[in-house]
Order: structure tokens, then C-alpha cells, then sequence
């Protein structure tokens, strides 16, 4: 009997070792198998549109309700909704699509304006990485819908067709460029939110200001970034360290 061997710190394998036991895709009902497949079947035009079927209602509702997922509008749709109501379902199904964020790690710069194809072949594991970890990354790739780079904000974002995709790779640590970055679900944060009032980094950042010449107080700060900036702040402080203690003219 062999025990399981313990990944080395700072390994790929570490990386996503935890996330990989989290990651586990519930087991699709058979109706929810029967209907994913009932929206994948290719469809012709009609000379006139008809009722659409008990079972293709059902479907709809379905995937509106993020209980099954297809990667894109239903062909048999064009059986039964006409150009405009075609339209309108297709906003809202691209609307269905949920987003996953992560933040660049320090000292990581990429091109603005990268394409998809660009970032995703920054996403790669080491040769050091086991088969089922090379896996994941293919897997990865093929489940996302999109994925773009923002390097003002330096943040990452993955879109997947739907909620129960973006589950199963929230927390997982994307490894871009030979650095891993973990998943977060800031849409399930921001809910949360609402009732624990708890800040969202996503919303939000910081910055540090020094004055050189003159003296300010931290009134006449705030006012400078409310009033002259309209910024809106959360929370300003002196930083300190050992050395010189409270640093007046630094926030």
C-alpha cells in the first residue's frame, strides 16, 4: 500500500490540490440529460411557425432557471418564435452567462487588448504536473465561455454559460503565466453583501497618497477626494511604521 504523497509547497500540485476535491459536477438527472439533448438537435426553417411541445417548454424553463445548461440558444427555437422574440430570448440568454474574476498577482503585465486565444494559451501547467492537473486545464478551457484581461483594473474575467459551471471551478487557482490565481464569485459575494454590508474588493480599490509640499490634515484630505475628485471613500488612514511611527502626511 502506497500513502498519498504530499504535494510540495509552492507546487502546481498544492495549487490546485485543494480546489480539485471541490470541484465535483453534480450528477445530471435523467430528464435533465433527456431535455440538454432535446436543445442540442439541429433544427430547419419553416414556412410557418408552430406550437412549440411540452417538452421544449420545459426545456426553456429550465435553462432559464439555470437547472440545465447549453452552450448556445436552442435550434429548435426557430420553429416556434419569430425574429424578434428570438432576439429578445437570445439577451437573455446571454444574460444567463456568470462571471468568475481573479486578480493578477504582482509583477504579472500582459498586452492590452490580448484575445481569447492570447490569454488562454497563458493558462498552462508545468512539466511537472500530473496528467489529471493537465486535464483540468483542458477541461478549463473548454468549459469557459469567454475570458478577457483588464490591465487597468488587473483583473481576469471568466464567463461560463452558467451558474452550475462557474461552481465547479469557483476557488480553483488558474495558473496564468506560471502563476496561480484563485476563482472568486463575486456575484455570489455581492448578495451576500446585502445583508453582512461587507465590502467587495471587486467594487472597490486603494491607493496610497503622500503630500510633499505643504501640510494637510485628514479632513482637508477627505476633502480633496470626495469634493475636488468625487471619489467615493470607504475608510482613509495614517499609515505607521516602527521606525518613524505615524506617518502625518501619508494616507
Amino acid at each position: 500500500m502506497v500513502d498519498e504523497l504530499t504535494p510540495l509547497r509552492g507546487s502546481y500540485r498544492e495549487a490546485v490540490g485543494p480546489a480539485e476535491r471541490t470541484r465535483a459536477t453534480p450528477r445530471p438527472t435523467t430528464e435533465q440529460e433527456r431535455l440538454t439533448a432535446l436543445c442540442l438537435e439541429p433544427a430547419e426553417l419553416l414556412t410557418q411557425l408552430r406550437e412549440r411541445t411540452e417538452d421544449e417548454v420545459k426545456a426553456i424553463v429550465m435553462i432559464l432557471n439555470h437547472e440545465i445548461e447549453v452552450p448556445n440558444v436552442p435550434p429548435l427555437l426557430i420553429q416556434s418564435m419569430d425574429p424578434s422574440e428570438l432576439a429578445c430570448f437570445e439577451d437573455i440568454f446571454m444574460a444567463l452567462e456568470y462571471p468568475l474574476y481573479a486578480h493578477l498577482a504582482p509583477g504579472q503585465r500582459f498586452f492590452d487588448n490580448m484575445t481569447k486565444g492570447a490569454v488562454l494559451a497563458q493558462i498552462y501547467a508545468g512539466v511537472e504536473a500530473a496528467p489529471a492537473q493537465k486535464c483540468d486545464i483542458e477541461n478549463f478551457k473548454k468549459t469557459l465561455s469567454r475570458i478577457t484581461l483588464d490591465m487597468d483594473t488587473r483583473v481576469v474575467k471568466i464567463t461560463f454559460k452558467g451558474k452550475q459551471s462557474a461552481a465547479r471551478w469557483t476557488g480553483w487557482q488558474m495558473p496564468l503565466a506560471g502563476k496561480p490565481l484563485p476563482l472568486i464569485d463575486y456575484e455570489s459575494i455581492r448578495e451576500r453583501a446585502k445583508v453582512t454590508k461587507e465590502l467587495v474588493l471587486l467594487d472597490s480599490y486603494q491607493f496610497e497618497v503622500e503630500v510633499r509640499k505643504g501640510e494637510m490634515t485628514s479632513t482637508d484630505m477627505h476633502w480633496v477626494l470626495t469634493q475636488k475628485l468625487g471619489l467615493k471613500v470607504q475608510s482613509m488612514m495614517h499609515p505607521v511604521t516602527e521606525l518613524t511611527g505615524i506617518k502625518a502626511q501619508q494616507w
